[in-house]
């Protein structure tokens, strides 16, 4: 039996697997730290049926909870569990993995979604059905154009890129999402790796959406040359590669530069959206009822109040009064947000 697993990495779908049957020794998995029950990746490549090339296999880290000298299993099925009555704790464990492109993930998932069992003896583990939540908001994305094109660096390169828009109801079925994300699911990092990965949980999702909607929006273009042409302008060439597989955007360093500023600068209004953690909300009072005892009301008894409020995407039951978050008193754990901008912004909106 096999249970088969998912995490990410760089938006990259990255499949590991625990195997019923132990394939290392005692003092093999306890000499280099080795997960006793990690599946070969030949194996898990027959598994999910893709025929993949050697560069998508590759060893990680996995950090599991542990106790004693074993890993604990995700399931019976995977193995008994470790006879030390010690206090569980995370450590590293090494496993071999298999790096999916988008469509292999995209694929993959479409066949894992609302299933238990991928085929017999292979089941799907909690964090690799988790992925498939993931794929389904990223395709209702596309669906809705909810994307906007942009340009960024990737190393010495520029890279044109469809990117996902998060506002409203969006940015909170994102916030809701990641608060389900199984621990599992993002517990790989590379093999030089000494402590466990810290990324937020959102970040992790976020940027496996957005990789899926980069290939699924690509995905509906009809690119027939498989080389890019040349242009003369910035512009050009970067509209070309945004519907072309290869993503790079060839041109004077100095045009890039200047359109990587401009493309910035017009999706600058939609990123403090998308990028806040609150969204603004109006919320319009009735008069209060009359107090025979109120020799000053402040307000007058046949007046409507409007409120202005700042509500949390990731807790919608929390108001917050947009004058203390105006007066920079109120940020929450989101030091980078700039209250006065992102409140100025919407209200122009």
């Amino acid at each position: 039996m096999l249970i088969l697993h998912a995490g990410q990495d760089k938006g990259n779908l990255v499949l590991w697997s625990e195997d019923s049957e132990p394939r290392l020794t005692q003092s093999d998995r306890q000499a280099d730290g080795k997960h006793p029950y990690c599946t070969q990746a030949q194996r898990i490549a027959e598994a999910v049926g893709l025929e993949l090339g050697d560069d998508s296999y590759a060893s990680a880290i996995a950090w599991l909870p542990s106790r004693g000298e074993a890993p604990v299993p995700s399931s019976p099925m995977a193995g008994p569990m470790p006879k030390s009555r010690a206090k569980p704790r995370i450590r590293p464990w090494t496993v071999t993995t298999l790096r999916l492109g988008p469509e292999q993930a995209a694929q993959l998932l479409q066949t894992c979604h609302q299933r238990q069992v991928l085929k017999p003896g292979v089941a799907i583990g909690t964090d690799l059905a988790y992925w498939t939540h993931a794929l389904e908001l990223a395709a209702s994305l596309t669906v809705r154009q909810q994307f906007l094109p942009g340009l960024s660096e990737r190393g010495a390169q520029s890279v044109a890129a469809w990117i996902p828009v998060f506002i409203g109801e969006d940015a909170h079925r994102l916030a809701e999402l990641a608060g389900l994300m199984p621990a599992s699911a993002r517990a790989l990092t590379g093999t030089g790796a000494t402590e466990p990965p810290s990324t937020p949980a959102q970040a992790v999702l976020r940027g496996f959406i957005t990789t899926q909607v980069d290939h699924l929006v690509r995905a509906g273009t009809d690119t027939e040359n498989p080389a890019q042409p040349e242009f003369d302008s910035a512009h050009d060439a970067w509209l070309s590669a945004l519907n072309h597989p290869n993503p790079e955007v060839r041109s004077n360093p100095a045009q890039l530069q200047q359109l990587r500023r401009q493309v910035a600068e017009w999706q600058r209004p939609l990123a403090i959206a998308a990028n806040s953690p609150y969204r603004l909300c109006l919320r319009l009072e009735e008069p209060p009822e009359p107090n025979p005892e109120d020799e000053t009301p402040i307000i007058r008894q046949d007046d409507w109040y409007l409120r202005y409020l700042l509500q949390p995407h990731d807790d919608q039951s929390l108001l917050l009064p947009a004058e203390a978050v105006w007066k920079n008193r109120v940020t929450g754990p989101h030091p980078d947000f700039n209250p006065a901008e992102f409140l100025l912004s919407s209200l122009a909106q």
